[in-house]
């Protein structure tokens, strides 16, 4: 049988262990991204080991403020010195030429000057063109200034520019051809409280943005729905939507067959309400994004209703829907409960209340791949005979990891809630073994507060082993309350009131 030999100097070629496991870069880099730019100045500090392991962490992100009085952030010779480690700078404040930066990666910039420094045309002095310098740069944000032919020339020439955000900008008319021009390349486009000064977006018919995989539309001023809508024409290959009317809605959408290209059909805002689009505009919105770029996965909708037009203009989605979140919004019950019977790949549903009745007057639940449910489960005094009912269809959901009774404010209802106790019907829920969080309305009023005992809560901790947060009012009387979440830290289940 061969030898093996202990000699230390034939280890040490063959392996070279690490002083500290700081030392691997996998584990440098995590480190250094729990910590504040403060912080990982002073590790510089600590020894010269760490000197070598922190420094280009603590270069990677600069933030440089200028202004009237001394800027703020390092010096111009310290970042020339640690340029090659710079890949994120944000740069607040005016200024007319950029450092050389060969390995930037990301570059936001915001010019605050003030009313006559615009007035006289001064932001236009900025030299974009330099941008060309920075050969890896893939993210360019700009703020507060007017987009003209010298930024969309840079942007046009710049080989690596895939992601443009512009925020609080504007375009005038004549420049409007050059700036979609410039999109071209690009696979991300946001514009955030965007001015186009003819109230037109101005889109080349013939425009094809090949490359574009997101569109992110938030307050974009004087541009009708319809028109910001029609810019999803000219993205054949788009996957993600973020759209925001003014004081209106705002929809995420993950398409996942763009195909079809019909046109999108005229939605215009309520009069009535700007805050709200009502059920049926709302139903024409999600009509024309299905015939537009397809198949929708992921819907986020707010500030609108979502009524049974709405529910039928989504139901050629059912199929697909994987996620549906409803925020700050209007939602009628039956229309929830159909997306609860319809849809076999939801994961994700948030919305506000279901009534107990209406889950009475529906189908079974196809929702079987549901991991977070988030909504309120409301019960009218005169119904306590449908709690086991609803447990029965929560009962068929195995895969919930997450299942919050309620949102953290009280719509002024009077119905009572779902009552999470072994003689309503509790006890149906045992299968439920992958649940890890589980909230309660927290209920301003009696008739919306939990009525759990000490036998609910120990079934709770017996059944569901995987359970580690605990949200929400559990009972009415405040010493119970005392009791049962002392009961549950004990067993290592967190709790919190919100």
């Amino acid at each position: 049988m061969a030898s093996t030999t202990n000699n230390p100097s034939q280890l040490s070629e063959t392996a070279a262990p690490c002083e500290s496991p700081l030392e691997i870069p996998e584990i440098g880099g995590m480190v250094a991204s729990y910590l504040r730019g403060i912080d990982l100045a002073r590790c510089l500090r600590v020894s010269r080991s760490w000197r070598d392991i922190f420094l280009s962490h603590r270069w990677r992100i600069i933030r440089i403020e200028l202004g009237s009085t001394a800027p703020v952030g390092p010096s111009d010779e310290a970042l020339y010195k640690h340029r090659h480690f710079l890949q994120d700078l944000k740069i607040y404040g005016y200024l007319t030429e950029f450092m050389q930066y060969p390995n930037l990666r990301k570059l936001d910039v915001a010019l605050f000057v003030n009313e006559y420094m615009y007035e006289q045309g001064i932001r236009e002095n900025v030299q974009w063109d330099l941008i060309n310098n920075y050969p890896l740069l893939d993210h360019l944000i700009v703020s507060f200034v007017n987009v003209g032919p010298r930024l969309c020339r840079a942007i046009s020439e710049h080989s690596r520019i895939r992601h443009l955000r512009l925020y609080a900008t504007g375009t005038k008319e004549e420049d409007q051809t050059i700036v979609w021009e410039a999109c071209r390349n690009l696979e991300s486009l946001e514009l955030d409280r965007y001015h186009f000064k003819n109230g037109s977006t101005s889109v080349p018919k013939d425009a094809v943005f090949d490359r574009m995989r997101k569109l992110n539309f938030r307050n974009i001023e004087f541009v009708s729905a319809s028109e910001q809508a029609e810019l999803v024409f000219h993205c054949p290959r788009l996957e993600i939507l973020e759209w925001r009317l003014p004081d209106s809605i705002t929809a995420q959408i993950m398409i996942s067959h763009p195909t079809r290209k019909d046109r999108w059909p005229q939605v215009e805002e309520s009069s009535r309400n700007p805050r709200y689009l009502q059920d049926i505009e709302l139903a024409s919105v999600l009509e024309g994004i299905g015939n537009c770029i397809g198949k929708i996965t992921d819907l986020k909708l707010s500030h609108t209703t979502f009524g049974l037009e709405a529910c039928k203009a989504l139901g050629s989605h059912f199929s697909t829907l994987v996620k549906l979140r409803l925020d700050y919004m209007s939602a009628t019950s039956s229309a929830l409960r159909d997306v609860l019977c319809s849809c076999p790949k939801l994961e994700s549903l948030q919305a506000h209340t279901i009534l107990a009745k209406d889950v009475a007057e529906g189908g079974p639940w196809v929702c079987e791949q549901l991991r977070e449910l988030i909504t309120c489960f409301r019960v009218k005094q005169t119904e306590q005979d449908l709690q086991p009912l609803v447990f029965e269809r929560l009962s068929k959901m195995v895969r919930l990891t997450t299942l919050v009774m309620g949102n953290s404010f009280d719509d002024g209802s009077g119905d009572g809630v779902l009552e999470f106790r072994l003689d309503c019907g509790l006890g149906q829920l045992a299968n439920l073994r992958e649940l890890e969080s589980i909230g309660f309305h927290r209920g301003i009023k009696t008739e919306q507060r939990q009525r759990l005992e000490m036998k609910d809560v120990e079934w709770m901790i017996e059944n569901w082993k995987k359970l580690r947060t605990v949200y929400g009012k559990l009972s009415r009387d405040p010493e119970v309350e005392t009791q049962l979440k002392g009961v549950l830290k004990s067993n290592g289940i967190s709790t919190s009131s919100w």
